[in-house]
């Protein structure tokens, strides 16, 4: 876990440095495993993003990347890292950690019978979701959760699975600390080796640090869902019934949701989700930066305690051939507020990546991004547009350098909407990591 004290200081905990050191490694083989270190300088013409007074400034990074797949019969852990230390050298900026980082893991205390299961996600997502995404307009989040699952067979094709979850979700500025306590309980019934249909039901409570500001919000969910995979295919419907007591007000309505996976050919495959349910900024912020349809680095997401209606679709189509690689993902967020419409977000991202091996020493990439953002009050509306281009010389088996330039656009009527930068990279890595997107630094 990767907490966030009131100082705004990152403290490594236990579950990724069990990871990193490799403490369980003598429990289970690393089917996967990749790290890397590097060092760079950059260069920025409007650091502030500001529309009137732009300021050049120079910057200095730090990052490490690393990646973990572990499976066996106690462990099963899926880690990702990606973290740059930022400097920005002769600004009142202070320094900062941004990155990413996704951690899962699956311990098996009795094994198919009892379990322990811990996440952890970080990332950045914007203090005011209107404003540009600068410096000056993120705060980091981390998103923790833990407890056990209990696994009892109820005949030979039969299951029940009791889940008890505990979670933390801390903000680096805003007062939105909370403890979230769930559980849940679903009968499963197998319909063959690859499929099998269940009804859960769960609830969950959390509460806010500050409870005399942010009132708690309670939730319960009934859902009947449907699960099958194949040797190319995996699909998982469910829907259900929900309610939620936020404010003295209660709320209920029909949730769906929907996921399916397809390997298209050896070289591709095609990811759908879509569904809508009650949400809130914490679970927002962790479905984001799980969804490979949303490109940023700082997730555009208001800080709040509202309740609000989720409701999402997004699609991406992924290709990775001897020499070239290409990504491309459409996505559709809808956050509609129960009690304060003024936040109310409708959301449409674009992401193309592609990259190309010209030789066994040189590597070519380049992303775009289109982001529109529209809000209850149009004057607030905005599209934000991305691109980078770059080029990575390998110079040794572990050690490469890298060239990149970035651009970023921001276009709306207010002054707080309007707003371009440029910025140039050079960087040195060293590792078995491969770089495969533009580092956070515009923004």
């Amino acid at each position: 876990m990767i907490a966030l004290t009131p100082g705004g200081r990152l403290a490594a905990g236990r579950f990724i440095l069990v990871i990193l050191t490799g403490s369980f490694a003598g429990a289970v083989h690393a089917s996967e495993q990749t790290y890397g270190v590097n060092v760079g300088v950059g260069r920025t013409d409007n650091v502030f993003l500001s529309p009137a007074d732009p300021r050049s400034a120079t910057f200095s990074s730090a990052g490490l990347d690393f990646s973990a797949l572990q499976s066996g019969p106690r462990v099963n852990a899926d880690v990702f890292a990606d973290l740059i230390y930022m400097d920005y050298l002769h600004t009142e900026l202070p320094n900062e950690v941004l990155g990413t980082v996704a951690a899962h893991g699956k311990f098996a205390i009795v094994p198919d019978r009892v379990e322990w299961l811990v996440d952890d996600n970080f990332g950045q997502a914007t203090l005011n979701q209107v404003d540009a995404m600068s410096p000056e307009n993120r705060e980091s989040v981390n998103y923790f959760s833990t407890g056990p699952r209990l696994t009892l067979g109820l005949g030979s094709d039969t299951r029940l699975l009791l889940d008890g979850t505990y979670s933390t979700v801390n903000y680096q500025h805003s007062p939105l600390d909370s403890r979230h306590h769930a559980g849940s309980a679903s009968v499963v019934q197998e319909l063959s080796a690859s499929s099998n249909v269940s009804l859960k039901v769960d609830t969950e409570r959390i509460d806010y640090e500050d409870g005399a500001v942010n009132p708690p919000i309670d939730q319960r969910e009934g859902v009947l869902r449907y699960e099958a995979s194949g040797s190319r295919t995996k699909f998982r419907i469910e829907a259900g019934y929900e309610r939620a007591k936020f404010n003295l007000q209660s709320y209920s309505k029909p949730v769906f949701q929907l996921a399916a996976s397809r390997i298209v050919s050896p070289f591709s495959s095609v990811d759908l989700s879509f569904g809508r349910s009650f949400s809130n900024s914490g679970a927002l912020f962790r479905q984001l930066q799980e969804s490979r349809s949303t490109a940023q680095q700082t997730q555009s997401i208001q800080p709040t305690n509202e309740l609000f209606t989720s409701t999402y679709a997004a699609l991406n189509w992924r290709m990775v051939h001897n020499r070239t690689s290409f990504d491309f993902s459409v996505s559709r967020y809808k956050q509609s507020y129960e009690q304060r419409s003024v936040f109310d977000q409708l959301r449409t991202n674009i992401h193309v990546y592609f990259s190309r091996q010209l030789s066994p020493a040189m590597r070519l990439y380049a992303s775009a991004s289109l982001s529109k953002n529209r809000y209850d009050a149009p004057l607030n509306n905005s599209t934000d547009k991305n691109f980078s281009a770059g080029v990575t010389r390998q110079m040794g088996r572990l050690l490469s350098l890298d060239l990149e330039y970035q651009r970023y656009d921001r276009g709306g009527v207010e002054a707080v909407s309007i707003g371009n930068v440029n910025q140039v990279w050079v960087r040195l890595f060293y590792g078995t990591a491969k770089r495969h997107a533009a580092s956070p630094g515009v923004q």
